[in-house]
């Protein structure tokens, strides 16, 4: 991973990279780039991912928050929060070690992240409209 500038040019990356390890998730997707390969459910994989995530936290950390809007802020922490999960899921607790219902990232809930990556922007805030009635 290169250094990127923006929390989108990031994020670009990171679903990139991520979608390249994860072929099943891209296509579920929707992006067919990856669709001649299968993923990797190894330990070794599952090794190296938390390897990927540690250099994604670190460039996530080079992010400069204060030359980016709320927006871009609260990207950067879904991006980071999600990365933190995947990480503790696939370091600490092991789940794909244990868990068979754990087949991939999308498992361990990346796909809320991806999913809004491909969503209409405007449909992310639709939602927001409900809360001052609750």
């Amino acid at each position: 991973m290169t250094a990127a500038q923006t929390i989108d040019g990031l994020a670009g990356v990171v679903l990139d990279e991520l979608f390249e390890r994860h072929p099943d998730l891209a296509t579920s997707l929707g992006d067919h780039r990856f669709d001649d390969r299968l993923p990797d459910l190894s330990l070794a994989a599952a090794e190296q991912e938390v390897q990927w995530i540690d250099r994604c936290l670190a460039e996530l950390g080079t992010l400069d928050d204060s030359s980016v809007g709320v927006d871009g802020r609260v990207d950067a922490a879904i991006l980071r929060n999600r990365l933190e999960v995947n990480r503790f899921a696939l370091a600490e607790s092991r789940d794909n070690e244990w868990d068979p219902r754990v087949d991939s990232l999308a498992s361990l809930g990346f796909r809320s992240i991806t999913e809004r990556s491909v969503i209409n922007r405007s449909l992310d805030y639709s939602a927001t409209a409900i809360w001052p009635r609750i």
